[in-house]
């Protein structure tokens, strides 16, 4: 029962806040292996790592963590950026390496991350938010369904060959 209470208030009660320093190897922690880093990025290493996480804080225009209200402890993250996708068009920006605490995963916190996502980009001035999907993420392909995200795959000469692509217009959410 103690698990239930607490998982519901992290979903009622998210917080969102840009990513700190301090979060690197909680972070880091969620991606143990291989198979689990391929799921949100190309680069090649057994798990992700201090340095690979750097990179995409580097290439992001704003990095998000959900937080879980009680503990004060990252549970979700991901970055939006503009320089991921060579020719992406001026006013989109993609949402990337979005990754959940693995004791956390059923608990709507991707769909937080996106919506807080949508609206921090929003705020920064871009029309439309995109994201690519490896077409064997089923929960990734199950949540842009659920959000009427319209797919671009084969419809944009920038949208890279390999993925499922979803865009949503941020000026209608």
């Amino acid at each position: 029962m103690r698990l239930a209470a607490e998982l519901t208030r992290t979903v009622i009660n998210p917080q969102i806040r840009p990513f700190q320093d301090s979060d690197v190897l909680k972070v880091c922690s969620w991606v143990t292996n291989r198979a689990e880093l391929k799921m949100v990025s190309g680069d090649e290493a057994e798990c992700l790592t201090p340095e690979i996480l750097r990179s995409w804080l580097v290439k992001a225009s704003i990095s998000l963590v959900v937080i879980d209200e009680g503990t004060k402890e990252p549970i979700g993250f991901c970055t939006l950026s503009k320089c991921e996708v060579p020719g992406l068009p001026p006013d989109y920006i993609e949402m990337c390496h979005v990754l959940v605490d693995p004791r956390h995963k059923y608990v709507f916190i991707v769909s937080r991350l996106l919506n807080y996502g949508t609206s921090w980009a929003r705020g920064l001035g871009y029309r439309f938010g995109c994201a690519r999907v490896l077409p064997y993420n089923r929960w990734a392909l199950l949540l842009a369904r659920y959000e009427k995200a319209e797919e671009l795959t084969d419809k944009e000469s920038w949208a890279l060959a390999g993925f499922r692509w979803f865009r949503l217009d941020l000026l209608r959410r």
